[in-house]
């Protein structure tokens, strides 16, 4: 995926390259076209490499760019033309040094952005996880709603509290994210429109209401459970569920005795 990313910014670059080297084939052809072959030191000018015609010099230049005998290629030209070597000096840092830096900077530049969004989505994952500190304070607030650390909640308005939610509302609210309701993320403007919401919070999650009007511990929390974790898009297989519901079950009949 990282090489399907980069390919415009590769074509873009090779773009670049085959117009530097059609500019460098015309000069070299203006500067060092029409020169006897096979003369110099070293014989290179032949007719397998000049500048005698277009084609040819660009094919010069890019053999030149891999490296392949290009500093004799400049030494016989310098024979006749003393100062090639700024004209084979340019070719060679413009054309081949520095694109051949560019595309690796890309390259790079490409997997750095991956490692930083991948490190950025793990640790957005670390975060939506549940921790021991949101089940204590589940359970906290559980054990001050429900009375007594009762193991269920009603559903209903109780006119006892002095509250306009009801219990398991009253809850939701007092826990907050990630197990609660997020009133940063639904955004209610009044009491009305904050009891509205958390009933339909309260439906998105699905906790399992009894046919009394109240709901358990167990099956509040499990649902909650499930709902942040399904949200977040992680997978929870149901072992580690159990151990944390056997875990919270546990302290919560420890805290009641």
């Amino acid at each position: 995926m990282t090489l399907v990313r980069i390919l415009p910014a590769i074509l873009n670059v090779m773009a670049v390259y085959a117009l530097l080297l059609f500019i460098f084939s015309l000069l070299g052809m203006a500067f060092f076209g029409g020169m006897t072959l096979s003369q110099g030191p070293y014989g290179l000018l032949n007719e397998h490499a000049n500048f005698n015609s277009f084609g040819m010099s660009m094919l010069t230049l890019f053999r030149m760019a891999t490296g392949e005998s290009w500093n004799g290629i400049m030494l016989d030209v310098q024979e006749v033309y003393p100062l090639a070597w700024v004209y084979f000096l340019l070719y060679q840092i413009i054309c081949v040094l520095t694109m051949l830096n560019i595309v690796f900077g890309v390259i790079l530049a490409e997997f750095c952005t991956n490692t930083s969004r991948d490190s950025a989505r793990k640790a957005q994952k670390q975060r939506e996880m549940i921790t021991a500190d949101d089940i204590d304070k589940f359970q906290e607030q559980w054990g001050a709603i429900a009375r007594g650390g009762a193991q269920f909640m009603g559903t209903t308005h109780d006119e006892s509290r002095n509250n306009e939610l009801t219990p398991l509302e009253d809850l939701l609210v007092s826990i907050g994210a990630p197990l609660g309701f997020d009133p940063m993320a639904e955004k209610p403007s009044t009491k009305q429109e904050t009891e509205h919401t958390v009933q339909e919070y309260i439906r998105k999650v699905g906790i399992p209401h009894l046919e009394y009007g109240s709901v358990h511990y167990v099956e509040c929390f499990l649902a909650l459970l499930r709902h942040r974790y399904l949200k977040a898009g992680i997978e929870v297989d149901d072992i580690p569920l159990k151990v944390l519901v056997a875990h919270s079950i546990v302290l919560t009949l420890m805290d009641a005795l």
